[in-house]
């Protein structure tokens, strides 16, 4: 989940650390002359990485977005 671009450093930490206080696995990456954190999000159901997606965007980042869904279905 797409959490957003930075262009400071600090302001990307400051909201990772947030994220993994709560046992968010997070990401940073290099993107431009940005930073973009992320949020690593294991799911079993669309319905549940769409309660996640909710849960972050009222407690972290209101306009926080699925980047890359990979459903599988066993």
């Amino acid at each position: 989940i797409g959490m957003g671009f930075f262009s400071l450093e600090e302001e990307a930490e400051i909201l990772q650390t947030s994220l993994e206080r709560v046992h968010y696995e997070t990401i940073i990456r290099t993107s431009g002359n940005y930073l973009q954190l992320g949020v690593i999000v294991p799911y079993q159901s669309k319905d549940q990485l769409d309660a996640i997606l909710l849960s972050i965007r009222r407690n972290f980042v209101s306009d926080a977005k699925i980047e890359t869904l990979s459903y599988v279905v066993e």
